[in-house]
């Protein structure tokens, strides 16, 4: 079911002081007190809608004076107890909070580490009062809109099922319980949306267990990565992968703080043994002998190490599921993607329903366990080596929008008003436009440039555009411009304003480049004719070109055009591209964007 963000009813927070306790006891140490304590807010006990949720709770003392006795120790007992705060919380039920003490090995929840215990309360509250019909809008989608206090979306589902086992078994598993709803495939839900006077109450048959873990720790808890954490610790790299977010001053005061995420092609104790690798000896020489741009016999944590190399080459930026990692435009098209390791590639290629890693090497791999999703990324389990590799020239198709800084704007700014992960959702009835110049509040900018030009233009200047679903059933679009990825970037930059790229890796060869752009019927009369000028440069490749020129007059889904029939690259590496507005019209005419979703390097054969 496709997402429509108005049918959603949540109430709002009424008044600030909650939301000020919640941020004090994020952030304090383990010493800080619940600012409420000892003060109680309790109203009439008749109607229970009249009562605050720790009221209603402590009303069933049979079903949740455990989870009322946690809510004590983690100081967020008096919190939720004040009548002027609006919240949802999801209780356990003393039957799951019993099976999470002996879980924990616990007697006491004051033996529970604090930080802990208050990163789990907080997966189990909402701002607002998420009320029945809401809930049961959310489940038909499979997860609620609205992050919890920890920070987090909860999925909902009938039923659940094991997902940790190898994809194989994965694909013929079948969900458990479907008669029940769960969160997070993991706490089934007995009683659902108790008003109460400060929100809404729903009993739970289980916990839900906040995901804390790295991608660092992830693979230490699983227990059959051991070597491959071994060559992580000694390439200088264990730091960066424990990193979950980035704190960066602002020009103009104040600070933003942007998410961290990574995805870890992870290579098990067994993969290795089968290729005889017992030691870190063992895998240096084995690398030696793959990677002969690298070196052996010199500090493991050099940049020019084979081992420093060989786990950075394993590293993604962002966090990328399977799916996102395998989707393509095209059957049997090969994806490129840039590694930690610059200028160096792998490649993901689906053919008959099997996934193929550096397909065409000696060494080609593919995934056994998938999506082991941690705190700051993903873990995927590959079963083969993947020593470095310089891969054929294919064709590789660089989405504008799909940047880790763009991906996080755009996904805070769906956290800032409950659409979920924005940039991943599917399109819906909505549409969604999205700052993304330095001045933006939701992250930082790093993956362009720009210097903006006076202009009469009325649209943002440079901007995220999640398109809406497509309604015109004679059209085989998913969303109404047929874009990559469901995206637009919008270009505002007025006459003479110019934005620049660094472009993904491109392996050394000839290419064709085209560009993928939309239109927009108000654009039509002025531009569908003679086009609109752009000076583009790769490199030192320079061209100018007008878009739309001969569109015809009702077109505005994505057309592609050739920039450059032939370009040559020497090396395999990034490249610069840039674009400057060359048209007066981008200044003058209120209406005036353009609207770029891609560009594609197209490799030649060689004559």
């Amino acid at each position: 079911m496709k997402k429509i963000h108005s049918k959603h009813t949540v109430l709002p927070i009424r008044l600030p002081a909650f939301v000020l306790t919640v941020v004090a006891l994020i952030f304090a140490s383990g010493g800080c007190r619940d600012p409420y304590m000892g003060q109680m807010f309790e109203l009439d006990e008749g109607d229970e809608t009249k009562i605050t949720n720790i009221a209603f709770m402590e009303k069933y003392p049979e079903d949740y004076s455990l989870f009322l006795d946690f809510l004590k120790a983690a100081d967020y007992y008096n919190a939720l107890n004040d009548a002027s705060s609006t919240v949802t919380v999801f209780a356990p039920d003393n039957a799951a909070m019993d099976s999470f003490m002996k879980i924990k090995d616990i007697s006491s929840f004051d033996q529970l580490d604090s930080a802990y215990a208050r990163q789990v309360i907080q997966v189990h509250m909402l701002r607002g009062s998420l009320n029945e019909a809401s809930f049961i809008q959310y489940l038909n989608e499979g997860s609620i809109g609205i992050p919890t206090l920890f920070g987090d979306y909860l999925t909902l589902s009938y039923g659940f099922t094991n997902r940790d086992i190898d994809d194989v078994d994965l694909a013929n598993s079948k969900p458990e319980d479907t008669l029940s709803i769960y969160i997070n495939n993991m706490a089934s839900v007995r009683d659902i949306a108790h008003q109460t006077v400060n929100g809404m109450v729903y009993k739970l048959g289980g916990v839900i267990r906040p995901l804390i873990e790295t991608v660092v720790e992830k693979m230490r808890d699983y227990g059959e990565y051991e070597l491959f954490l071994e060559a992580i610790e000694q390439a200088g790299m264990t730091g960066l992968l424990n990193i979950t977010s980035d704190t960066v001053q602002q020009a103009m005061g104040g600070y933003t703080v942007n998410p961290v995420n990574y995805t870890v092609l992870a290579v098990s104790d067994e993969t290795f043994r089968s290729a005889g690798i017992q030691t870190m000896d063992d895998l240096e020489n084995y690398l030696a002998e793959k990677d002969p741009a690298g070196q052996s016999g010199i500090a493991r944590s050099d940049s020019n190490s084979v081992v420093r190399r060989y786990v950075s080459y394993h590293i993604l930026a962002g966090a990328n599921t399977k799916s996102s990692l395998t989707y393509s435009l095209t059957p049997n098209e090969t994806k490129v993607f840039d590694t930690f390791q610059a200028h160096e590639i792998i490649t993901i290629q689906t053919l008959v329903g099997q996934t193929f890693i550096n397909r065409g090497s000696r060494d080609v791999c593919g995934f056994v366990r998938s999506d082991i999703k941690a705190s700051n990324g993903y873990v995927h389990k590959i079963d083969g080596i993947l020593p470095v590799w310089c891969p054929e020239p294919s064709v590789v198709v660089w989405d504008f929008c799909n940047s880790t800084d763009i991906v996080a704007i755009a996904n805070s700014y769906g956290a800032a008003n409950n659409l979920g992960n924005l940039y991943s959702t599917p399109s819906d009835a909505a549409e969604y436009k999205v700052d993304i110049t330095k001045s933006n509040p939701y992250g930082t900018i790093h993956s362009f440039d720009y210097k903006l030009a006076s202009t009469k233009g009325t649209w943002l200047r440079i901007g995220y555009w999640k398109c809406k679903a497509n309604t015109d059933a004679t059209l085989d679009y998913e969303n109404e411009f047929n874009a990559h990825l469901n995206n637009l970037l919008i270009l505002n930059l007025g006459y003479t304003g110019w934005i620049e790229f660094t472009t993904p890796t491109i392996v050394k060869g000839t290419y064709r480049v085209e560009l993928y752009y939309a239109g927009a019927k108000a654009l039509a009369k002025k531009f569908y004719g003679g086009g609109s000028a752009v000076k583009f440069t790769l490199d030192d490749f320079l061209k100018q070109h007008y878009l739309w020129k001969g569109w015809e007059s009702s077109q505005q889904a994505v057309q592609g055009e050739v920039l450059f029939p032939n370009i040559t690259f020497e090396t395999t590496q990034s490249h610069s591209f840039k674009a400057v507005f060359m048209d007066a019209n981008a200044s003058t005419i209120s209406t005036y964007r353009q609207m770029w979703d891609y560009v594609k390097f197209i490799p030649l054969a060689e004559e």
